[in-house]
């Protein structure tokens, strides 16, 4: 995986995990495939605090998380401080909802590989 972010504490990918490693065929499919995974979670992040935060503090918040993106006191500090102490726990579950989902997508293609692997086809990538 890459450069350690807050949200990897959150995000739970142990069965992605798995199954990226089974399905990928060199070690750099492999973290070509964690970056996409990393690159995903910090995007639905982002996405999901910019739409808890009023629009003035978009850039303050983007300037934080930027510098320190793995500082969970400076990043979920100015969060509280602009939107309330819920903050954290709201962004907390919904890192949990898109481990879950990424883990269903996950799953479903790779039982779409299975699949086409079964009736002799090449997988799809």
């Amino acid at each position: 995986m890459t450069k350690q972010l807050i949200t990897d504490k959150y995000v739970k990918l142990e069965k992605a995990e798995r199954l990226i490693k089974d399905n990928s065929s060199s070690v750099e499919e492999r973290e070509e495939n964690w970056q996409t995974v990393d690159e995903i979670v910090n995007y639905k992040f982002v996405e999901s605090v910019l739409d808890r935060l009023p629009e003035e503090h978009h850039g303050g918040f983007l300037e934080i998380y930027t510098k320190s993106p793995n500082d969970e006191t400076v990043v979920f500090g100015f969060l509280e401080e602009k939107v309330g102490k819920d903050i954290k726990d709201d962004l907390k579950k919904e890192l949990e909802k898109i481990s879950s989902e990424m883990l269903d997508g996950f799953l479903s293609n790779d039982e779409t590989t299975l699949e086409t692997q079964s009736e002799g086809k090449p997988p799809v990538k």
